[in-house]
C-alpha cells in the first residue's frame, strides 16, 4: 500500500458518506423477500414516499405493495427506470 495515500477507512466517516438531504426521491425495490420486505417496511416507518417494487413472486410482492401502498409493476427494468434509487434484495 503507498503510505502517501489515505483509504476510506483512514479517513473520517463524513469524508466518505455523502449526507442525504433529498427525502422525496421515489425507491424502488427489486426482491420482496425477507430482506425486500424489512427494507421496505423500515423505509415506509420513516415517511420515505411509497416506491415502485418488483418480485418474481407476485403474491408476495402484492401484499407487500398493498400493506405499504407501492406500486407493483410487472418488470425489474421497470424499476430501474422508475426510481433514482433502486435497492436488489434477492
Amino acid at each position: 500500500m503507498d503510505r502517501g495515500r489515505l483509504g476510506l477507512e483512514d479517513r473520517p466517516q463524513s469524508a466518505w458518506i455523502p449526507e442525504v438531504t433529498e427525502t422525496d426521491v421515489e425507491i424502488g425495490i427489486i426482491g420482496a423477500g425477507r430482506m425486500g420486505q424489512a427494507l421496505a417496511r423500515r423505509l415506509a416507518a420513516t415517511g420515505a414516499p411509497p416506491g415502485l417494487l418488483f418480485s418474481r413472486s407476485a403474491s408476495r410482492a402484492q401484499s407487500l405493495a398493498s400493506e405499504l401502498g407501492w406500486t407493483l409493476v410487472s418488470r425489474p427494468s421497470e424499476v430501474i427506470a422508475g426510481a433514482p434509487l433502486t435497492l436488489l434484495a434477492n
